[in-house]
């Protein structure tokens, strides 16, 4: 395997088995000449070349750690040391410590000419005169470094996660068994992925690298770019061929997805988000959220960033992995940054932190307050209430310490943030639009019926309202009693069975407010302690009963039990019953 370390590739053998494919582990064998083709026998001198990276394997003189002393050798001396050397990549075609050849770990695959797919077989280096071997000394990869929760409760609490080893690549003089390998053919699915993906790698770096010195490049290729990767990731009929990139989402294809988490095409997206909007070292800075917000010549530059953070979404979205892999303080606090610009940031988000303890379990009152302010300065929008929605549960869990959080917030410490509703004197449910409207000059709440709010008010406004209402019943799962007592001062029972029952409300956004008020009324007041939860009887067929039951006599007919047919001519009391005769044939199976 191929992974970065310290900006460089190198390879590795994976020791701490939570391998599985991946695209970086995809070798090319070639003739030491590779413009000769046909078959490669045993003992043919070829060349191991990195799929992904294009870069050959090749015997290099290792390099000393701090403190060690090593003798400065070459491959092909006499006085060679195995233990000096290691197994890296290069680029030079022509160097001789590339060429290495391939032998048969058992004897019967020797005394066939033609390497076969699944031979096992050890590489030997033809320079050095030995076999390549896994060394004592490991590559340790981390995830990210922590970050250490402090008093101000800044930052999100990252905790290191288990950091991945991986062994060295050397020499070994002597062949082992450890060190076989075995030749295993690749589904050419999963060639042709790697293929299409690193092809684009290229094309993002030379665009970061124009915008690092200062010079703005349309945008045009790579927003094309872009919008193929979103439709490589999806399964697509010739019919969806020319679908909008921004809203499609189905038939995702969780290889590709996997193909292009290992290939970093989301490092090289935030890299490529990051750089556009950062003064560089001369402190020239291509554009600012700002000018990519309001200038409409930017448009393309703003259709790049909707389309990097929606391929991001879609890499992630219902896959862990992917999801873990970006899920450290360094990539959040930068998209939370980018947040109110229209971006498409927040989806991007929100489908990070669903369902994502890992994030979830170390939500700090900052991450809450980013969002909060999103809708306290820009207006109330639906899609940020919807994201503190998905921050109070995990896999339908709920996570109290999230709850309370957020209950404080809203309920207490920004007020202004909630559609405020009451009861009316008739019982009825009358909402404050003074509120919605953000009209301070006003004296005293401006309060209209649901009917009047559902007719003179923006969709995005209602869609608010009816998630601020399915987020108070999130607050309130799991018998929350914190949030249930204060919830439970602003909607009582009687407002809250008014809505549900209200006959009016049965189409179109006024059955989502009364679905919603559903919700909320079932964790508020009915799955409350000190209620209990009972379980239901099994129950079972009592033959006795059922035998008792029985007249006397029967005319004759057919019994049915289990499939099973038993003949009964007459029955009586005392007589056996339709169980004893179904089981003297043993086909009888109890009935529960």
């Amino acid at each position: 395997m191929t992974d970065l370390y310290e900006n460089n590739f190198v390879p590795f053998l994976n020791s701490t088995g939570d391998g599985g494919f991946s695209s970086n582990t995809l070798l090319i064998i070639e003739h030491q000449r590779n413009s000769d083709g046909g078959l490669i026998n045993w003992h043919d001198p070829v060349r191991i070349r990195h799929a992904a990276t294009g870069k050959y394997f090749q015997v290099s003189p290792k390099v000393p750690t701090e403190g060690e002393k090593v003798e400065q050798v070459k491959p092909g001396e006499s006085s060679l040391a195995h233990h000096h050397f290691e197994i890296t990549l290069t680029d030079d075609l022509l160097s001789a410590a590339t060429i290495f050849t391939i032998e048969a770990f058992y004897k019967f695959h020797a005394e066939e000419l033609a390497i076969k797919v699944n031979s096992s077989f050890r590489l030997r280096s033809t320079v050095a005169e030995a076999y390549v071997s896994a060394l004592n000394e490991n590559y340790v990869f981390a995830n990210e470094e922590t970050n250490k929760k402090n008093d101000s409760n800044e930052k999100m609490i990252g905790t290191q996660k288990k950091s991945k080893i991986w062994k060295k690549l050397g020499l070994s003089e002597k062949p082992l068994d450890e060190d076989t390998l075995v030749l295993v053919r690749v589904r050419p699915a999963h060639a042709e992925n790697l293929n299409r993906v690193k092809c684009v790698i290229p094309l993002f770096n030379n665009f970061i690298k124009s915008c690092e010195n200062g010079v703005l490049v349309n945008a045009a290729q790579i927003n094309r770019v872009l919008r193929d990767l979103i439709l490589f990731l999806h399964e697509l009929p010739e019919s969806k061929y020319d679908a909008d990139p921004m809203t499609l989402d189905i038939n995702l294809i969780p290889p590709r997805q996997k193909v292009l988490k290992d290939q970093r095409i989301m490092e090289l997206l935030f890299k490529l988000l990051s750089v556009i909007f950062t003064p560089n070292s001369s402190g020239v800075q291509v554009l600012t959220l700002d000018e990519v917000k309001s200038n409409p010549k930017n448009k393309p530059y703003l259709t790049l960033c909707m389309l990097s953070y929606r391929l991001i979404k879609q890499i992630i979205k219902d896959n862990t992995e992917c999801r873990q892999y970006i899920s450290i303080p360094k990539y959040v606090d930068f998209m939370q940054n980018q947040l109110g610009y229209g971006l498409k940031t927040a989806d991007t988000l929100m489908e990070l932190f669903r369902n994502n303890s890992y994030l979830l379990e170390r939500l700090t009152d900052s991450n809450i307050q980013v969002f909060v302010d999103l809708i306290k300065n820009p207006g109330k929008m639906s899609r940020y209430m919807n994201f503190l929605t998905v921050l109070v549960t995990c896999n339908e869990r709920p996570l109290a310490g999230n709850q309370k959080k957020i209950c404080d917030v809203l309920m207490k410490n920004y007020q202004e943030c909630v559609i405020h509703s009451q009861e009316s004197q008739k019982c009825q449910l009358v909402i404050d639009i003074d509120t919605l409207n953000r009209m301070d000059d006003r004296q005293g709440p401006q309060l209209v019926s649901v009917k009047e709010f559902l007719a003179n008010t923006n969709e995005d406004l209602i869609d608010y309202y009816v998630l601020q209402i399915a987020l108070f019943s999130e607050l309130c799962l799991g018998r929350n009693n914190y949030c249930i007592d204060i919830i439970s001062q602003k909607f009582s029972y009687d407002l809250c069975f008014t809505v549900v029952s209200d006959e009016s409300l049965d189409s179109g956004k006024g059955f989502l407010i009364r679905s919603s008020f559903m919700k909320l009324i079932k964790t508020l007041y009915i799955d409350v302690d000190p209620f209990e939860i009972k379980a239901k009887v099994q129950t079972t067929r009592s033959w006795g009963r059922f035998i008792a039951d029985v007249p006397t006599a029967l005319p004759e007919k057919k019994v049915i039990a289990k499939g099973i047919e038993v003949e009964m001519k007459e029955i009586t009391r005392g007589h056996e019953t339709p169980r004893e005769l179904a089981a003297k044939k043993n086909d009888f199976t109890e009935l529960k």
